[in-house]
């Protein structure tokens, strides 16, 4: 088991189980609204490319 858990990346997982919930199933999060996650990220983005900006300048 230790070596399965330190050579597991993301994409070798598809259902992840939390206390008990089934948090993920066949890659699909199931416990966010990843919509609304998009949806305020890209109102997020503008700002903080500005940010980015001045701080590459």
């Amino acid at each position: 088991m230790f070596v399965a858990a330190n050579t597991t990346v993301g994409r070798d997982v598809k259902t992840a189980i939390i206390d008990g919930r089934v948090v993920m199933r066949d890659r699909e999060i199931l416990t966010m609204d990843v919509a609304r996650i998009k949806a305020l990220a890209a109102e997020r983005l503008p700002r903080l490319m500005r940010r980015l900006e001045d701080i590459t300048k």
